[in-house]
């Protein structure tokens, strides 16, 4: 698929994006300018996208307002946690209005966050990880991701009734374990049907890097001669999975699912290299958590939502091609309303 395409589809939009009543300015002195930005844990291949489309929201939102224009930058902390608190300190001493944020080790920043918090900056969990910050987005609730996964992989094991299944869990970065439930609700399966589903191991890829989860998947095949079986908790991760699998020529003994849905999940779903991909629609992510943090400047919005139902979506080679057209067609006024939780 072409990147590029799918980056720039999201700036070609109709102007109904903005629900009518949703942009109350009248907080804000004429002609201000919003400064905003993404704190990201790690600015890999699928963050970059999601900061992508939040930037390119950014400005379609100071295209379509006269009341403000936007000024949006994303920060790469990294995985480092001590880079992050002093990203959130930096925004408050530069006069940020809000920020979303995907947070490492949540509850080791929480102490930072309140004192943003205090000191103005409207703050927005990308991860839905502690009722401290002023807003939550479920942009995908993991634990309903980890349970849509199992479901198919399932429905997957009755269409192979005879295939036993010896896994191995690649899991991302411990210090984001919100993120654990991808492979770890997919690991009950061993309890359901032991006789057909072993989990060999479970490991975790060092700053969620495709280098990581190849130096895993070369320990493993050398430790375990009967795994077929691996469940990615991102696509890179996979990506380097596939690489190995691929160069020990066992790629076709070997199923693999995995989480993104984007570039890369197509590509690797095309080539056989996944049997599954349940992705999260990453412009509604990315517009839908921008969206959400205006509206908490502006009209003082807070709580939790939950973006899962719109979001979420399983990918397989069936689908594969609706997948790559809809990032090709979407438009701003396709958006879905977050659910308020509470």
């Amino acid at each position: 698929m072409n990147k590029k395409r799918m980056m720039k589809c999201v700036s070609t939009v109709a102007t109904a994006a903005i629900v009518a009543g949703a942009m109350t300015t009248t907080v804000l002195a004429e002609g201000k300018t919003l400064k905003l930005a993404y704190l990201v844990d790690t600015l890999d291949e699928s963050q970059h996208f999601v900061s992508e489309n939040m930037d390119l929201y950014c400005q379609y939102l100071s295209e379509q307002n006269e009341d403000y224009d936007i000024e949006y930058n994303v920060f790469d902390a990294k995985m480092s946690l001590t880079e992050q608190m002093a990203q959130i300190e930096n925004c408050v001493t530069m006069g940020y209005d809000g920020v979303v944020i995907n947070p490492i080790d949540p509850d080791g920043i929480l102490p930072t966050v309140e004192s943003a918090q205090e000191a103005g900056l409207v703050m927005l969990d990308l991860r839905s990880s502690n009722d401290a910050y002023d807003l939550q987005l479920d942009y995908a609730d993991e634990t309903s991701r980890g349970e849509q996964m199992k479901k198919w992989f399932l429905d997957y094991m009755d269409e192979h009734p005879d295939e036993v299944f010896y896994v191995g869990l690649l899991q991302g970065d411990p210090k984001t374990p919100q993120t654990m439930p991808r492979c770890s609700v997919l690991a009950t399966i061993a309890e359901e049907r032991p006789d057909n589903f072993v989990v060999l191991d479970e490991q975790y890829c060092t700053d969620w890097t495709t280098d990581s989860a190849m130096k895993i998947v070369e320990d493993w095949l050398q430790a375990y001669p009967q795994m077929n079986c691996i469940f990615s908790a991102a696509e890179q991760l996979a990506y380097g999975s596939a690489q190995v699998l691929q160069q020990a020529g066992v790629q076709d003994d070997f199923v693999q699912v995995t989480v993104n849905g984007e570039a890369m999940g197509i590509e690797m779903v095309r080539k056989d290299q996944v049997i599954m991909d349940c992705g999260t629609f990453t412009p509604a992510t990315a517009a839908g958590a921008i969206r959400l943090l205006v509206d908490g400047i502006t009209e003082g919005t807070r709580g939790r939502y939950d973006y899962s139902e719109y979001t979420l979506f399983l990918m397989t080679k069936e689908n594969v091609d609706e997948v790559e057209n809809r990032y090709n067609t979407f438009s701003w006024d396709e958006m879905g309303e977050p659910k308020k939780l509470y």
